[in-house]
C-alpha cells in the first residue's frame, strides 16, 4: 500500500508502465483500486472525451421489459 501511495502522489492520472504492471499483478489495495482500474482500462480517458455521456444515458428512454429482465 505504501509503494501504491508514493506512485500515485502527486499524479493526476495512472499510466500504464512496467511498474504499474507488476505492482497490479502483486495486487491494488482497496483504496487505490477505483482510481487504477479507470486509468488502466481507458475507462477515465473515455469519460474525459465524453463528458455527460453516462448521464445522458440515464436520462434516455426506457424499456420497462429489458430493465425488468435485468
Amino acid at each position: 500500500a505504501i509503494k501504491w501511495s508514493k506512485l500515485l502522489k502527486g499524479r493526476g492520472r495512472v499510466q500504464r508502465s512496467s511498474t504499474v504492471k507488476r505492482y497490479i499483478r502483486k495486487g491494488i489495495p482497496l483504496e487505490h483500486r477505483a482510481r487504477i482500474w479507470m486509468g488502466v482500462s481507458g475507462a477515465q480517458a473515455q469519460m474525459d472525451q465524453n463528458p455527460g455521456y453516462y448521464q445522458r444515458l440515464l436520462q434516455g428512454e426506457h424499456d420497462d421489459r429489458l430493465e425488468e429482465a435485468i
